[in-house]
C-alpha cells in the first residue's frame, strides 16, 4: 500500500461488484461497524450476523435505527436476515440515492 493513499476496502472493489453482484452502501456499512463496534474489514458479505454476535434483538433493533436513520419503512420479516448479504439484499433497495436522512 502507497503512503499517503487511503487504503480500499472491500467494498469499493469494481471487480468485486462485478463477479459478485455485491455492492453495498458505504454509509451503511460504517453504521453498522459503528453501532456493534465492529471492524469494517470483518464485515463480508457471507458472515453470518451471529458470527459477529449479534442475537435477534439486535437485528430487530439495528433495523430500526436503519429506518430512523435513513427515514425508510422497512417491510415485517418472518425470518430475520440471517447473513450480512441478506441484510443488505433487505436494506439496500429501501435507501434514497442520496445521503441519510438527518
Amino acid at each position: 500500500m502507497n503512503k499517503g493513499q487511503p487504503s480500499r476496502r472491500w467494498w469499493d472493489n469494481d471487480a468485486l461488484h462485478i463477479r459478485t453482484g455485491w455492492v453495498m452502501n458505504s454509509d451503511l456499512i460504517k453504521l453498522f461497524a459503528e453501532t456493534f463496534g465492529i471492524s469494517e474489514e470483518k464485515l463480508l458479505p457471507d458472515a453470518t450476523l451471529e458470527s459477529l454476535g449479534l442475537d435477534s434483538l439486535a437485528v430487530i433493533e439495528f433495523l430500526f435505527q436503519i429506518e430512523d436513520q435513513f427515514g425508510i419503512q422497512i417491510p415485517d420479516q418472518a425470518n430475520p436476515p440471517r447473513t450480512l448479504a441478506e441484510m443488505v439484499q433487505l436494506i439496500e433497495p429501501l435507501l434514497p440515492s442520496g445521503k441519510p436522512a438527518a
